[in-house]
């Protein structure tokens, strides 16, 4: 995983026998209005996380987190049918908006092709468990990054990363997605909207 100075993400989803990224994950952070709207959750699942040691969360915290953020949910908001349900509850929104940040980053000849999510996974250029994966590890990072103080995320984003086995860069995606000089083409379709009310 990597990030950029405007908190662009970057995961490895998959790479060959030499460990070079045969395909790969891009995702925008959370805007601050999506942190307001899910901070309970967010701050619940850091908590819960974090409270076990920083071994626990160093050697489980990103494969667990989003499950940690459905029982939250389940927690916080079971007895207020009005805000919860199954399908409609604060935590499925947190992660369809994780999701709609997302695209999936495909090798083409002529460079990166962007994916959304869904068509990566309908295309079944990825498969469930795969973005299970990624989308755990971004609950994880987004839960324990915007809960540090504005003057605080440069040095928390360098121990998020270190437990995730990433690096910093400040290039744009185009030129840093690859070792190699490729373009990443903007996808034809339209971007998803967003699933947060205003």
């Amino acid at each position: 995983m990597t990030i950029n100075d405007s908190l662009d993400l970057v995961f490895d989803i998959r790479t060959d026998e030499s460990d070079k990224p045969t395909l790969r994950l891009f995702h925008k952070t959370i805007s601050r209005d999506v942190f307001e709207l899910n901070y309970r959750l967010l701050s619940s699942v850091f908590s819960e996380i974090w409270s076990q040691g920083s071994f626990h969360a160093m050697s489980v915290g990103p494969r667990i987190a989003s499950m940690v953020l459905k029982d939250t949910a389940k927690r916080l908001f079971d007895g207020s049918p009005e805000e919860y349900d199954n399908d409609r509850n604060p935590a499925s929104s947190l992660l369809e908006e994780i999701k709609r940040l997302s695209m999936v980053l495909a090798p083409t000849p002529s460079g990166w092709e962007k994916i959304p999510v869904q068509s990566a996974l309908s295309r079944n250029l990825i498969d469930e468990e795969e973005w299970q994966e990624v989308e755990s590890s971004l609950v994880f990072f987004t839960s324990a990054y915007h809960l540090a103080r504005k003057s605080e995320r440069t040095a928390r984003s360098k121990i998020l990363l270190g437990l995730l086995k990433g690096q910093t860069y400040s290039d744009s995606m185009a030129t840093t997605v690859s070792s190699q000089t490729l373009t990443v083409p903007e996808t034809s379709q339209p971007a998803t909207p967003s699933s947060v009310p205003y």
